[in-house]
């Protein structure tokens, strides 16, 4: 009896020294990133001077760096009388550090809506805005405060 309680006891012993728990995969956790920021924004179209830029990005950033969330901006005419420019939603969506945008807005100059798409990262956004009342293409290029955003650090499942 007692050897076979000994043999199950290292049959256990050595199938269960087998197990690897290096392997288990870390659980992706997310947190929600928040960030005001500021910038200058060149507009292709014929003016050499910038708007300020005034936004908030409101961000959910998984550990794995998955990243989606919105933009908020506000541009302030600085040519001639200063003056609100336009205000802009955009959806955005891809890495902690580079971003695709998507979304709509109004220009109080133009008093016209505009559908714009870009992208943006650490420093720096590119894209564009069109108007819907005459279909023009407005390309723009921006240098602002806002840097990658921050991404959480995996953690390890409970057992």
């Amino acid at each position: 009896m007692k050897k076979r309680i000994s043999g199950i006891l290292f049959c256990v012993a050595a199938l269960s020294s087998s197990l690897s728990y290096a392997d288990i995969p870390l659980a992706n956790s997310s947190r929600f990133d928040t960030k005001a920021y500021i910038g200058l924004k060149w507009s292709l179209n014929g003016s050499y001077t910038p708007s300020l830029v005034l936004g908030v990005i409101r961000a959910k950033v998984d550990s794995d760096g998955d990243t989606q969330g919105a933009n908020l901006s506000l541009d302030v005419n600085l040519a001639g009388n200063i003056q609100p420019g336009k205000i802009k939603i955009n959806y955005m969506r891809g890495q902690e550090n580079v971003q695709g945008e998507l979304g709509f807005g109004y220009d109080f100059i133009k008093n016209a809506p505009l559908i714009g798409a870009g992208l943006n990262g650490p420093y720096i956004n590119i894209g564009a805005d069109l108007f819907t009342t005459d279909s023009s293409l407005v390309p723009f290029g921006i240098i602002h405060s806002q840097g990658s955003l921050d991404k959480p650090t995996a953690v390890q499942p409970p057992r």
